[in-house]
């Protein structure tokens, strides 16, 4: 399916006086979300600018998605994970960045194309030069305080939201937003977090930092046109100067495109 997409992307850019395509459609998409990057999103202002300009340059993301549609095809039960690295702080506009997707070896082939499909045209920017869907054996539990995100020899995050969510009592030490548009996201502590895929180019591995958001995460036509689902500003008492992912992820959110990938971009498909 990601090869017959790229193909048409590619035939359409060629041929300018062809009509352009009808946009593809997400309905109905709800998913539980984790991320954690390589610097503290809820800190001090004395570690957050320590760690600025030396950190914060690799993320993982995952999506759990429980419904939904995108393309017309089922997203239930699908996970999704990409992997980024960049040569600046991912917070910071602009910079090289590149990433890794891997879906579940376990789940339909259909089912999983759709999703990272899904996936790519909401972060375009933050993915960069995607360079290729990975199957592997992926288990993501979120669910009351704790999250858990493994694949075997890929990556690992664990960890819990913060008891007492000094995260909403102390917004101004929240000094990013998450990724993408989402909803009620809470600051998480990682037990473990770390990622030895060699082949993104970056490896590392943290433990007892507060470099995770846990959220929800409902995208549809009608309300990512208008972004209303975002609303990780509840962290930051709507104060714009915390973090300029916020602004990019509302800016991806309303371009349904799949990013511009080459046919070698998306070039392997194994199993681990």
């Amino acid at each position: 399916m990601l090869l017959s997409i790229l193909l048409a992307l590619a035939g359409a850019l060629g041929d300018a006086n062809r009509a352009p395509a009808a946009m593809p459609r997400a309905d109905g998409v709800r998913a539980r979300y984790v991320e954690a990057r390589t610097a503290s999103v809820f800190a001090g202002a004395c570690h957050y600018g320590s760690e600025y300009t030396t950190s914060g340059r690799e993320a993982l993301l995952a999506w759990h998605f429980e419904s939904g549609t995108w393309r017309g095809i089922a997203l239930a039960g699908t996970d999704v994970v990409l992997a980024v690295a960049g040569d600046a702080n991912l917070a910071a506009d602009g910079g090289q960045r590149r990433s890794i997707v891997y879906t579940d070896a376990r789940a339909p082939r259909e089912r999983n194309d759709a999703a990272v499909d899904l996936v790519l045209a909401r972060c375009r920017e933050l993915a960069g030069e995607a360079r290729r869907v990975e199957l592997a054996r992926i288990d993501l539990a979120i669910g009351g305080e704790q999250y858990a995100l493994r694949a075997p020899g890929a990556f690992q995050l664990c960890g819990e939201k913060l008891a007492n969510r000094e995260c909403c009592k102390m917004p101004y030490d929240v000094w990013y937003a998450p990724f993408v548009p989402v909803i009620d996201p809470v600051v998480g502590c990682n037990s473990i977090f770390e990622f030895t895929d060699k082949s993104l180019g970056a490896v590392w591995k943290r433990a007892g930092q507060n470099e995770s958001f846990v959220a929800r995460i409902e995208w549809s036509d009608a309300a990512h046109a208008s972004d209303a689902p975002h609303r990780s500003d509840a962290l930051h008492g709507n104060d714009a100067s915390h973090g300029s992912e916020s602004a990019r992820g509302a800016t991806a959110a309303t371009d349904g495109r799949p990013p511009a990938l080459g046919a070698a971009s998306v070039a392997e498909r194994s199993a681990r």
